[in-house]
């Protein structure tokens, strides 16, 4: 599933809007502009994380220190 700010962000990158279009529109812009110049936020992180683990309810990978 993908946040209205990564569909704005897919057009934008697409060329399909412009930034201030898309500024317009994005629900965080703070977030937004830092996605536009390459820099990453801890909730897009967690996010792309949970999807890449199968989400919520996936079994979690344990690793053990020493092993």
């Amino acid at each position: 599933m993908q946040s209205f700010d990564q569909s704005i962000f897919s057009l934008y990158q697409q060329g399909l809007v412009s930034l201030e279009e898309s500024l317009r529109w994005a629900t965080n812009v703070d977030e937004f502009k830092l996605k536009v110049q390459g820099i990453g936020t801890t909730s897009e992180l967690a996010r792309d994380e949970m999807a890449k683990s199968g989400g919520v309810g996936a079994t979690p990978e344990i690793f053990r220190f020493g092993d």
